[in-house]
């Protein structure tokens, strides 16, 4: 219900161009706090005796959870939107799902989306098992770099959030997805040729930062393909399919890591990363084409249609004059804006 909500919540507190700048602060924030949690709650269970040092452990976390449920029931977001059609809650379960389906599939935008989520989510799924193997087999890390990886990573992704929103900010979400998602693909490539530890860790940290980039954008780009009416049903087809994703992938690369090896079972995750860059790049291009279109077609309307008073205070059917590149993309392939 948490993951279900959480996107909702967001999106309504962020509002439709905010949700760079809030999530990047937040997962940031969350990024830094749970690194400095781990250290101090390391060094108290080593401070003080068992059990009463994991019974102290259990006591903070649990207040920890009051006081973020106390601070998350503060957040005021618009009332959702009820949807008119559907069937009654008391339809059959046959006919409920059948409009589910329809309801999902007649949104040809989402489905799309979907699709080229799971692509990366699945290379994010097969890296799970292998990457911890190929540290331990592949270049002998022992704990202690183990740990400079994890370390590295999770730094690479507390920076990655930040200068998200800043570059969000100045140039827009779509162009960050393109660059995230290409060194998402090449990262586990290289890292399957180096030997070097400090290398190894090096790359993580990228990992960590186009990871980070990657996530910012395809949250702010699935909120814009979710109807507003139906946010909570679209939200929950999305986290039922990517986490279904993330339940079988990683068992398949375990079993890639145990016939390829380490290196090799890397050199597959990147080609599953590659294939997920393509399928944006190509939407991508198909995007770019629809606002040439629009573009052309709108220079040939009447001069006198383009410039009336009337058509620039309308700006369109929504009340909304779309001036820059991205806007027109966004109408293009989203709709009005939400």
């Amino acid at each position: 219900a948490g993951l279900v909500a959480f996107p909702i919540v967001m999106d309504g507190a962020a509002g439709r161009d905010g949700r760079f700048d809030l999530l990047g602060r937040r997962w940031a924030i969350a990024g830094v706090s749970t690194a400095l949690a781990v250290a101090i709650g390391g060094h108290f269970l080593n401070a003080v005796p068992f059990p009463m040092n994991f019974e102290l452990v259990l006591v903070f976390v649990t207040i920890a959870g009051v006081g973020s449920f106390l601070q998350s029931s503060r957040i005021v977001i618009p009332d959702q939107a009820r949807p008119v059609d559907g069937p009654a809650a008391s339809a059959p379960v046959g006919e409920r799902l059948r409009s589910l389906w329809g309801l999902v599939t007649g949104n040809r935008t989402f489905v799309r989306f979907e699709l080229r989520s799971l692509l990366y989510t699945a290379a994010i799924g097969l890296s799970m098992p292998i990457l911890p193997l190929f540290y331990v087999h592949d270049i002998g890390a022992p704990d202690a770099w183990i740990g400079i990886i994890g370390s590295a990573t999770s730094a690479g992704s507390v920076f990655g959030y930040v200068t998200s929103r800043r570059i969000a900010r100045r140039r827009g979400g779509s162009t960050i997805l393109m660059p995230a998602m290409l060194a998402m693909a090449v990262a586990p490539a290289v890292m399957s040729f180096v030997e070097w530890r400090p290398g190894v860790a090096a790359i993580g940290f990228v990992i960590g930062i186009s990871g980070a980039a990657a996530q910012l954008a395809l949250f702010d780009a699935l909120m814009r393909r979710i109807p507003a009416e139906n946010g909570v049903t679209f939200s929950s087809v999305d986290q039922t399919v990517q986490n279904l994703a993330l339940i079988v992938t990683p068992n398949i690369g375990g079993l890639i890591a145990a016939v390829l090896g380490g290196r090799g079972a890397l050199l597959v995750v990147a080609a599953v990363g590659f294939a997920s860059f393509a399928a944006f790049a190509w939407a991508a291009r198909a995007s770019r084409a629809a606002v040439r279109r629009e573009s052309v077609a709108a220079a040939r309307e009447p001069a006198a249609g383009r410039s009336s008073p009337a058509a620039l205070a309308s700006g369109g059917a929504d009340g909304h004059h779309p001036r820059t590149t991205e806007e027109r993309l966004s109408r293009v392939v989203e709709g009005p804006a939400r």
